[in-house]
């Protein structure tokens, strides 16, 4: 009789082993493995990469970590002097383009009025010739005076030729293309120059790409090299 309760305890203890190891297993199955937890309050956010397009020295900057920003505000400023210079260099290009359009305008011109010239040139040594030749049928000239009138002929053409080599490059040189007709190649040149410099120069003020949060931004500062595509800051977009 007074073994029975100790007999008891131990029987109640051998049962509640296995029933606390199954508990604590079916516990850990349903709470283990179905959720994933984490510090990082923007995992499941896009973050975009901000870099220049053009390289410089950073000037301004217009944000600070986690600032909330819109897209299209300023984010920082790259040194604006080089590409404003650049823009006055590529103004200058089409100015003396244009100069030398209108040198261009006149050679055609001045080759039209050398041609005419010419012509006349040759039709006066004609002239002269067929008179030579007549006064020679009829002994009132000489053979050197006759082939005189001749080599004038001669020089004459040779003048015609050359005027019209020269108009016709005067006006290959005025012509326009066809894939920028009415335009001259060097005034078309020029001013593709000039958008691409007025282009970096819109570039040198770096602006939010989408909305969101800054992240990253003690990479900006403040006399820093920024280098074209390479990141300078981060957005954790909204």
């Amino acid at each position: 009789a007074e073994k029975q309760p100790g007999k008891l305890k131990r029987t109640l203890l051998m049962l509640s082993v296995p029933v606390l190891v199954v508990a604590a297993g079916g516990y850990f199955w349903v709470t283990s493995g179905r959720s994933v937890s984490t510090d990082n309050a923007y995992v499941k956010q896009d973050i975009v990469s901000v870099s220049s397009d053009v390289g410089g020295r950073i000037v301004e900057v217009k944000v600070r970590e986690n600032q909330l920003v819109k897209a299209g505000d300023i984010l920082f400023m790259v040194d604006q002097l080089p590409y404003k210079v650049a823009l006055e260099q590529a103004n200058a290009q089409i100015a003396n383009a244009q100069v030398q359009v209108g040198k261009l305008r006149t050679d055609v011109t001045a080759s039209s009025v050398d041609i005419a010239g010419a012509r006349e040139n040759v039709f006066y040594a004609q002239e002269d010739l067929k008179r030579q030749q007549e006064l020679m049928k009829s002994g009132f000239t000489t053979r050197a005076r006759l082939q005189q009138s001749e080599q004038a002929v001669d020089n004459a053409r040779t003048q015609l030729r050359t005027a019209e080599a020269d108009a016709a490059k005067a006006r290959a040189a005025f012509a326009t293309g066809s894939e920028v007709p009415g335009v001259n190649p060097e005034i078309a040149a020029a001013r593709a120059v000039r958008e691409s410099a007025a282009l970096n120069l819109e570039r040198t003020v770096v602006r939010a790409p989408v909305s969101g949060r800054i992240s990253q931004a003690d990479r900006l500062q403040i006399g820093q090299m920024a280098v074209q595509s390479l990141p300078m800051v981060s957005i954790v977009a909204s």
